[in-house]
């Protein structure tokens, strides 16, 4: 509950990257609006999206429903909300997780839980807009006309094999490892594919 404490620990919500979330100020947030719902007004920053564990996120939801009606939130409305949107979650959970708080809710803890779980949310949507960027820029060097993973560990393989010199006719261009990449520019008939074969 809010009075105790929660920990951030890391969920994994895409792929193998490990993103912030704490079930126990999740957990908290939900448990304190439902046995205070006044306190609505004070998690103003959270949306649905906001909670990584969808059985808060689903109870958030049936939270802002019954108040969106204008009917009286507590543990029975929410319940029953819950039964008609989402029945995977049963009363008795609901019911647990309040009979785990510990007491009134402390409006303090509650604004800096609040601020935590934003601040946990806001890091996960940019870690996985860093990872999406990334992932964009990373694409076209990932096609089968040049998969730069593969080359690189190739690369990497031979670093210690001895250096062959490109020559051109008596001169030097470059020496280069097996396995690197020269890139060959030049204009049209310069001889780049000559060059490339011979």
């Amino acid at each position: 509950m809010i009075n105790g404490h929660g920990s951030a620990t890391l969920c994994s919500l895409a792929g193998n990257k490990a993103l912030p979330y704490s079930p126990e100020l999740e957990r908290a947030i939900v448990t304190a609006l439902v046995l205070r719902p006044e306190m609505l007004g004070r998690a103003a920053a959270l949306e649905a999206d906001s909670f990584a564990d969808l059985h808060m996120r689903a109870i958030w939801c049936a939270l802002l429903n019954v108040q969106a009606r204008g009917e009286v939130v507590n543990a029975t409305s929410v319940i029953d909300e819950l039964a008609k949107t989402t029945p995977a979650i049963s009363p008795a959970e609901v019911g647990a997780m309040l009979l785990d708080g510990h007491g009134e809710p402390d409006e303090d803890r509650f604004d800096t839980a609040t601020r935590a779980v934003a601040a946990m949310y806001r890091a996960r949507v940019a870690a996985l807009e860093v990872e999406a960027l990334t992932t964009e820029l990373i694409a076209p060097f990932e096609s089968p006309a040049f998969p730069a993973a593969t080359y690189l560990m190739d690369i990497d393989r031979r670093r210690n094999e001895p250096w062959i010199s490109l020559a051109l006719g008596d001169e030097t261009l470059a020496e280069l490892r097996p396995g690197n990449i020269a890139l060959l520019i030049g204009g049209t008939g310069r001889g780049k594919t000559t060059l490339a074969l011979s």
